[in-house]
């Protein structure tokens, strides 16, 4: 989602001209890939030890808006279980994720292996470098941009087990709208136009944090 805003800023830059905010962009947005790629990967194998099942089928239900009503009444006493199963898949794909961006930093690279390879590193707003605490911070921010509508989605469907079968069903569609919200806000909140600079995302304005270009190395003397 980062990368495809900031594939967005960059396109808009290039239409007025600005060769160097085209430049950092395309750069911060092949980061956001790369980064993207090998943290999922990472989330995705942890899943699959603890609530993958239950988290893909959770997302899957509210697309099924002609589900049989009868179906839906006997998943009544299953359903809490797959939230359950489900909610600890998150878990414990944010803890994978948050490993990768903390230890990233305390890495020998100084950042994740996407910001390193594009020339680019996360300092704080005095160029001072971030604390694995501050990483932290800005990486649960982003995941509760994303997490928040979806959980709050949940709630009436929750309320709805004690209901009849056609609230369950009304409840597990709005769950999926609010899923596409969580998306949308995630999005807004990657797109880099925060702060007095208008360079930080809203992870990195909460957290005093900026994106810049890496110093190159000095040459080795002969």
């Amino acid at each position: 989602i980062e990368a495809w805003a900031l594939l967005g800023i960059a396109s808009s830059a290039r239409a007025v001209g600005d060769q160097v905010t085209t430049s950092t962009a395309l750069r911060r947005a092949a980061a956001s890939a790369i980064d993207a790629a090998l943290s999922l990967a990472l989330m995705w194998g942890a899943t699959r030890i603890i609530g993958g099942r239950e988290l893909e089928t959770l997302l899957r239900l509210p697309s099924d808006t002609r589900a049989d009503l009868s179906m839906l009444e006997s998943l009544k006493d299953l359903l809490p279980l797959y939230i359950a199963g489900a909610l600890s898949g998150v878990l414990i794909a944010l803890a994978a994720g948050l490993l990768y961006a903390v230890i990233s930093e305390l890495s020998p690279l100084r950042g994740t292996p996407g910001r390193h390879f594009m020339g680019l590193h996360l300092r704080l707003l005095s160029g001072a470098r971030v604390s694995p605490a501050v990483v932290a911070a800005r990486y649960l921010v982003k995941a509760m941009l994303l997490l928040v509508p979806s959980v709050l989605g949940l709630l009436p469907t929750l309320i709805a087990l004690n209901g009849p079968a056609i609230a369950l069903r009304s409840s597990l569609q709005l769950f999926g709208y609010t899923n596409l919200a969580g998306l949308v806000v995630l999005l807004i909140g990657q797109l880099p136009v925060y702060g007095p600079q208008r360079a930080q995302t809203l992870a990195d304005y909460l957290t005093d944090c900026i994106v810049r270009n890496a110093p190159k190395a000095a040459p080795l003397e002969t």
